[in-house]
């Protein structure tokens, strides 16, 4: 089965996005803190991260430094445009962004072709 950790601290994005990734099809572990979404990354193992910047804890921007070099894809989600987040994280190439609000079709689009993403490793 297929696991997807999101690190999200908006009560409403994470139950929209768990209820969709469940009909999806997909094992969904939520995190509303990053401290908790970085701790629970590195004791499981995920097939891909939904990531906001914002977070309580720790910044979504010091838990995709951390990410960025484990061979998991993540999807960062945040309401930051990306070229302010990317200001912000002036050492990152930060790619699969997506900005709230989003179009779920969209999200749901990008989670696939991640997952599936040739030469991925499952």
């Amino acid at each position: 089965m297929t696991k997807i950790l999101v690190i999200d601290d908006e009560e409403n994005i994470v139950q929209t996005l768990r209820y969709n990734l469940l009909r999806e099809g997909y094992v969904v572990s939520i995190c509303t803190d990053g401290r908790q979404g970085l701790a629970l990354f590195k004791q499981e193992t995920f097939d891909l991260v939904i990531l906001d910047l914002m977070l309580p804890g720790i910044s979504g921007l010091d838990i995709y430094r951390y990410m960025r070099n484990s061979p998991v894809p993540v999807l960062i989600l945040s309401a930051l445009e990306k070229q302010v987040a990317s200001v912000a994280g002036t050492d990152m190439a930060l790619e699969n962004y997506m900005t709230k609000p989003f179009n779920l079709r969209e999200l749901l689009g990008q989670v696939r072709s991640l997952i599936n993403r040739p030469g991925r490793v499952v």
